[in-house]
């Protein structure tokens, strides 16, 4: 396929995207790793109040919001969901500059539907978990004993960096990894000469 200057010029547009979205997810992953440090420096009594708590705890969704809205568009940029000939081929373009295979943690639709279809997996959690007592809130546990025995929307792991969402597990520090190897790609080679 013979590629045209518009196509070149629409391809480095892509690739700025893709290191805006590469910089978003990382300063995500560096504003999470600051608040789950601060918990250790937290003096007791003011770890106890529910008001500080909470706070903290919005703060360090709000991080992994970040990252997981910025995988989300990632993945649709490098794997379409379009089903324009055109558009697929943009993907396949894109992933071919980025060097991005078919194992990236990027393509998991977990990723994507997480924020993409949030509305209707929270329908379906609320109708099996609505009549108990639910916290929606961002959840760290510490050890095992500590999680508390009741269906959480939000829950992360600070040990591993696993986020379970509705459910499903998404891997952060895979995640992570990825992008931090796409942004070293667009910043290190510059924009990859299409078709090349």
């Amino acid at each position: 396929m013979k590629v045209s200057l518009v196509d070149a010029q629409l391809l480095d547009g892509y690739l700025r995207e893709v290191r805006q979205q590469c910089w978003l997810a990382l300063l995500g992953s560096l504003q999470l790793r600051d608040l789950l440090g601060l918990v250790e420096e937290i003096p007791p009594e003011l770890a106890a109040r529910e008001d500080l708590s909470r706070v903290w705890r919005l703060q360090c969704w709000q991080a992994v919001d970040t990252i997981l809205s910025s995988g989300m568009v990632l993945s649709i940029l490098l794997w379409p969901s379009a089903r324009s000939q055109e558009v697929r081929a943009r993907g396949d373009r894109l992933r071919q500059a980025l060097g991005v295979d078919e194992a990236s943690p990027l393509k998991s639709r977990t990723v994507r539907h997480c924020i993409e279809h949030f509305d209707e997996r929270l329908d379906g959690w609320l109708v099996e978990h609505g009549g108990e007592e639910i916290d929606c809130d961002f959840v760290i546990t510490c050890d095992d004993d500590s999680v508390p025995n009741v269906p959480l929307v939000r829950r992360m792991d600070p040990r591993t960096w696993i986020v379970r969402l509705l459910g499903d597990e998404i891997d952060l520090r895979s995640l992570l990894q990825e992008v931090n190897r796409l942004e070293a790609v667009v910043i290190t080679d510059g924009p990859p000469t299409p078709g090349a």
